[in-house]
């Protein structure tokens, strides 16, 4: 009797736990449990994660988009209500609150990982967000960035980098797709510009603003064309800046133009256009 009990029981248990794992098929998932080993691969939000280290917390590496996420890209939010997905944020720390149980510092992203080929969801996601925080567990280490790692992300508008000029470093020139680099807008944190166009990949992006102006638009029209390199010259040679955004070419952002940055300006803008 008490064997056909347990039987039974056994039974209601594997049904009730089939039952939760269908319930939760399609779901992004909102926490992170403890436990997780070396290697070990989990979805958090929109984002695949493999852990690779545990020590005090996690450290992990973005490694794909997340399997709920690519199923149906068209409706997602952080409370997972239908809404239409614009922005995807690497996090650089994600740090214990209500629906994060451990620690966890993500040190990068992998080659390839959000090259998608799916046109859906390149076509949806039009912003791309990299964090930045400074604390114990980051020790001030930026997320590294691998090869072609947003490449397949083509409707991308914005790019935003919170990583400090101090910090920022070269990424592959595939990192993001070619099309990316001529057509959205990397935004910098304040006056360290030029600490981005200075570096490897970076420096692709032919439009670049710390959210005041745009780097380059010395007539202040909103875009950088020929005649803003020609105004700049000249500007340059004469000592007159009258109407003209003298801020705009400030490639180091100290308030003044030396020989140097002259140089840098001219060498980009000839490369550019």
């Amino acid at each position: 009797m008490n064997k056909m009990i347990m039987n039974r029981l056994t039974m209601l248990a594997v049904t009730l736990m089939a039952s939760m794992a269908c319930f939760a098929q399609g779901k992004m998932a909102t926490t992170i449990s403890d436990g997780k080993q070396v290697g070990d691969v989990f979805d958090y939000l929109e984002l695949k994660y493999k852990v690779t280290g545990n020590s005090a917390g996690y450290t992990v590496q973005v490694i794909g988009f997340a399997d709920a996420f690519e199923a149906d890209p068209t409706k997602f939010d952080t409370s997972e209500e239908i809404d239409a997905l614009n922005t995807v944020t690497i996090p650089h720390y994600i740090g214990k609150s209500t629906d994060v149980a451990v620690q966890v510092y993500v040190q990068s992203i992998a080659d390839g990982a959000l090259n998608t080929s799916d046109a859906t969801l390149a076509s949806k996601v039009t912003a791309i967000t990299i964090d930045y925080v400074n604390n114990d567990k980051t020790q001030g280490i930026p997320v590294s960035i691998g090869e072609n790692a947003f490449a397949g992300l083509t409707s991308v508008a914005t790019v935003e980098s919170k990583i400090p000029g101090a910090k920022v470093a070269a990424i592959p020139a595939t990192s993001f797709a070619t099309s990316v680099y001529k057509t959205a807008t990397l935004k910098t944190p304040e006056k360290v510009m030029g600490k981005y166009t200075s570096k490897d990949g970076w420096k692709r992006f032919l439009k670049v603003t710390d959210g005041s102006f745009l780097l380059g638009d010395i007539d202040g029209n909103g875009s950088v064309t020929a005649l803003d390199v020609a105004k700049f010259n000249k500007a340059y040679k004469t000592g007159v800046w009258t109407g003209l955004k003298k801020d705009a070419v400030d490639m180091n952002s100290d308030g003044s133009i030396s020989a140097v940055e002259y140089a840098q300006f001219c060498k980009r803008y000839k490369e550019l256009y």
